[in-house]
């Protein structure tokens, strides 16, 4: 038996969002909520918290409760945000993966342009240009831009 995937212009596959955190209580939440903005919606977000000290796992668990794609995994050694990822990666159920530190924030199409670049170009792998910004939340105007191509 041969089983053929159509590309279904409405399908919306699942996206697992990987967020690695260490006492990162003054960010986290603005970085969960610029995920429950996101225009796609079809996302889980794996927060693993790398044994921080702070209040991160607590304010996590606040969005849990309303979210249930929200999910934590706390570490019991702190063994760095490459670590966690990894554990994030082997809970996640998407079809596509992103990274999202937890001091960072995405605008409300970030998953949405990204995923309609990846599937009509076909690619497995992409990565945006992306802007800086002070502590306070302030944009600046140092903008990180991405190569067109890439090789390894």
């Amino acid at each position: 038996m041969c089983l053929t995937l159509k590309h279904d212009q409405n399908f919306k596959p699942l996206v697992s969002v990987i967020t690695p955190a260490y006492n990162s209580e003054l960010y986290i939440s603005e970085t969960i909520k610029s995920v429950q903005a996101q225009t796609y919606v079809n996302w889980e977000m794996i927060i693993v918290d790398d044994n921080s000290k702070d209040n991160t796992v607590d304010i996590v668990k606040k969005y849990m409760q309303n979210d249930n794609r929200i999910r934590l995994i706390e570490l019991k050694r702190n063994k760095g945000a490459g670590n966690a990822r990894n554990v994030a990666m082997g809970h996640a159920n998407g079809r596509f993966l992103a990274f999202l530190d937890s001091d960072d924030i995405w605008l409300p199409e970030k998953l949405e342009k990204q995923l309609k670049f990846m599937q009509e170009k076909d690619v497995a792998f992409s990565f945006t240009k992306y802007v800086r910004m002070k502590e306070n939340g302030e944009l600046t105007k140092n903008i990180s831009k991405a190569p067109e191509t890439i090789t390894y």
